[in-house]
């Protein structure tokens, strides 16, 4: 397909919306009257698509914009009048190298961040901990971190960072109960199968109760060696590898929708210094 004027008189689309592997597709005009989409916009694998011009009529998106394996789409500044999102998952276009606009954009809801709020972890270019908390803000040329308790900020040069690395907060603990209790249940599953036909003085509940516990232990201990996991992401004190990743880092970044709506604390405080 290499043209969607067909598609001028849409004005608004309740379900997904999807535009993928239309090699000759240059530009999106037809789109020009759609002003919503009720839940994900996914434009994939376009050889040939530059911009995303005929959707700047867009104002809201109820789920993710979607942008992925695009090679010639080179900024989504096109989107000037979207207000709002549920989230966005941007990957391998690697022509894109202008995101500003999703900085100004609302994201609809927590699940817009995929879990979160996620800790974050900055090291420097020799790999000493520069700080650890909240990530605030992913710039052009530089991110904002605050500490847990909000109650500092410090902006880090990208060409000071070499690693930065996030887990979802809480995810240890998730994980071991989740494998605590799938650990139990196939002990005490694994025992009762194994003692079904034994006969006389078998001790069955004795040991369907050893081998749930055991069974507990290993599954806790495999839930906190996988929730522990971070997502490492690369930096090496060089701009283009930042700009590169900064997609996906903000994907990272903690929102005042999310702290007003899950951990009852402010947005950024206006009287706390940036340094």
């Amino acid at each position: 397909m290499s043209d969607l004027s067909g598609l001028k008189n849409l004005q608004k689309v309740f379900s997904n919306v999807y535009i993928r592997e239309n090699s000759s597709l240059q530009n999106l005009n037809g789109f020009e009257n759609l002003t919503f989409i009720g839940k994900d916009l996914t434009i994939e694998e376009n050889d040939s698509l530059k911009n995303l011009s005929g959707l700047s009529p867009l104002t809201s998106i109820g789920g993710y914009i979607n942008v992925k394996r695009n090679l010639s789409i080179n900024s989504l500044n096109e989107l000037g009048k979207l207000k709002s999102i549920g989230g966005f998952d941007l990957y391998d276009n690697p022509a894109l190298n202008d995101i500003s606009r999703l900085d100004t954009i609302t994201l609809g809801n927590i699940k817009s961040l995929k879990g979160g709020p996620y800790n974050t972890w900055v090291h420097s270019t020799n790999d000493t901990l520069l700080m650890k908390g909240y990530l605030q803000s992913a710039e052009q040329n530089k991110v904002i971190q605050s500490n847990f308790s909000r109650t500092k900020f410090r902006s880090f040069d990208v060409n000071t960072i070499h690693t930065m690395k996030f887990r979802e907060e809480g995810s240890i603990g998730k994980s071991a109960a989740i494998g605590l209790l799938a650990g139990l249940a196939t002990g005490v599953f694994i025992a009762r199968a194994t003692t079904s036909s034994c006969k006389g003085l078998c001790f069955k509940e004795e040991i369907a109760l050893f081998s749930g516990a055991l069974g507990a232990i290993a599954g806790g201990i495999s839930g906190i060696i996988v929730g522990s996991a971070k997502v490492k992401i690369p930096i090496n004190g060089d701009q283009n590898t930042y700009t590169h990743h900064r997609a996906k880092i903000l994907q990272f970044k903690i929102g005042d929708q999310l702290f007003s709506d899950s951990l009852n604390v402010m947005p950024i405080p206006k009287d706390k210094p940036v340094i």
